[in-house]
């Protein structure tokens, strides 16, 4: 599966509470139904600020996660959407400007595209024809039909423009229902290539897949062979195919977009690094990995040569051809690939992005193979502090994450820091699942393994025996994670103080 971040920046502005008036996320029927007779006139606005759109942001993500802490199961679903987008948005402060201010454009878009006025002379056509006086009426039908042509490609407009501002929030299936009915009415090539990447992230692959002709159709009718957007159109049908099954054809169209945009007189660096590597984790994950190779190095070779160093998704990239070092069992390279890795995603997004725990631990996981346990207790301690940031208290996975960053440290020699982590992981299980629960008794099971290697020999027994009493409970004597937790005391006991 192609390795790529899918990215859409967030960011709530008080002015989108037009949309809602306008009622985009339950948009059904005929566009016409649809728009207004809202005024047009042109609005004069103060410029945004980044500090604007990053306190409001701040703000935001402190009552999305207060809300996350008494939230059902349906609420968190979204909840946990809208917190992974404000960190991705905050940890990109620019960006985060930029899209504010494209939300104001597509909004001011909306409301010129509402005035759409009726068409002039319906009435004078309707009664030439009615009649019988077809001449007549044939200029003013032909002056009828290139406005409402006209009104069809506004509505088209307003149908993308909504379909963007929905996908700005967060709503990818109202976004999904306007980029296809901007579709119907205009087939141009930003509307299809907007509902394609829209239908692949959102799992409609068929739908995808089902647009790949039309959209390579339109970007060359466009922009021509030769053009950036050739190039990603084929890139976009790659990746539907290969989501589809149909390795071999995802393989000749992803060849054919490196193919164009190689050729290209001014490359767009990022997008080319990501096409050639698409292509290069394709074919390792096909079996090829020794074919892979030249095509990841190129993509890094590209991201090199960015402006400041790094695009915002080199890091992804790099961790590409780190896995594919391990793959090939060339461990010191993998190693050298996933530091440049954790490098690039600080620089490009700092330490609020939701990905820096994971890149973390993966680093330190190739250190401990090194044998430099030092190294990866420092890495796993950052990894402990961006999941407290970027998950929260109350995410789901905030427990898991805590108990495998325990295990980390404890693997790395951080033995103190193990201990301490377990015993927050055994509070909040047992106020998530109860004292007597076999989650408990499991988390003593690890807490026990730590304080026997830091000598506490009573303490850890005295953990060992309540595990085995709780598990015994909840799950039998016969069961098998009761028979390693009497392993594990009796291998304590056994060992020499």
């Amino acid at each position: 599966m192609i390795k790529r971040q899918i990215w859409v920046p967030f960011v709530a502005l008080a002015v989108i509470g037009l949309v809602s008036a306008l009622g985009w996320s339950s948009f059904s029927g005929p566009i016409n139904k649809f728009v207004s007779r809202a005024s047009a006139d042109a609005v004069t606005e103060l410029p945004l600020t980044v500090s604007q759109i990053t306190d409001l942001m701040q703000a935001q993500l402190a009552q999305v996660q207060l809300r996350m802490k008494t939230a059902e199961a349906a609420e968190l679903t979204t909840l946990l959407r809208d917190q992974d987008r404000l960190l991705r948005a905050i940890s990109d402060p620019q960006g985060a400007l930029e899209v504010a201010e494209k939300t104001r454009t597509q909004l001011n878009t909306v409301r010129r595209a509402y005035g759409l006025p009726d068409p002039v002379g319906s009435e004078a056509a309707l009664a030439a024809l009615a009649n019988g006086d077809v001449a007549a009426a044939g200029p003013i039908l032909n002056d009828i039909r290139s406005q409402a042509e006209a009104e069809i490609g506004r509505a088209a407009t307003a149908a993308f423009a909504l379909g963007n501002i929905a996908l700005l929030q967060g709503n990818n299936a109202a976004a999904g229902g306007f980029f296809t009915r901007a579709v119907q009415l205009d087939n141009r090539y930003e509307y299809l290539i907007a509902l394609a990447r829209n239908s692949l992230e959102t799992g409609n692959v068929a739908g995808a897949a089902g647009l790949n002709s039309a959209l390579i159709t339109s970007a060359v009718a466009t922009y021509g062979e030769s053009s950036e957007e050739h190039a990603e159109a084929l890139s976009l049908a790659g990746q539907a195919t290969l989501a589809a099954g149909k390795t071999a054809d995802a393989e000749a169209l992803m060849r054919k977009s490196i193919e164009v945009g190689a050729a290209l007189p001014e490359v767009t660096g990022d997008r080319q690094a990501q096409r050639l590597s698409n292509l290069g984790v394709l074919l390792q994950t096909s079996g090829f990995a020794v074919e892979a190779e030249p095509f990841l190095r190129q993509a890094i070779t590209i991201d090199r040569e960015a402006p400041n160093g790094v695009y915002p998704d080199t890091y992804l990239r790099l961790a590409n051809i780190s896995e594919l070092m391990v793959a090939l069992s060339r461990e010191a390279e993998a190693d050298s690939f996933a530091e440049a890795s954790y490098l690039a995603l600080l620089q490009a997004h700092g330490k609020t992005h939701p990905d820096v725990a994971r890149r973390a631990v993966k680093l330190a996981k190739h250190r401990l193979k090194a044998g430099k346990r030092t190294e990866a207790a420092a890495l796993y301690a950052d990894a402990v502090a961006s999941s407290r940031l970027t998950l929260g208290p109350y995410h789901p996975d905030f427990l898991y994450w805590l108990d495998q960053l325990s295990a980390g440290q404890r693997l790395s020699g951080d033995l103190e820091a193990s201990e301490a982590l377990y015993k927050e992981v055994l509070e909040r299980t047992e106020a998530r699942h109860g004292v007597q629960s076999a989650q408990a008794g499991r988390v003593m099971n690890n807490l026990g393994l730590v304080l026997g290697d830091r000598g506490q020999r009573d303490a850890a027994e005295t953990v060992f025996r309540q595990a085995i009493s709780i598990l015994e409970a909840s799950m039998g004597a016969d069961h098998a994670q009761v028979k390693t937790v009497q392993a594990n005391l009796a291998a304590m006991l056994n060992k020499q103080p």
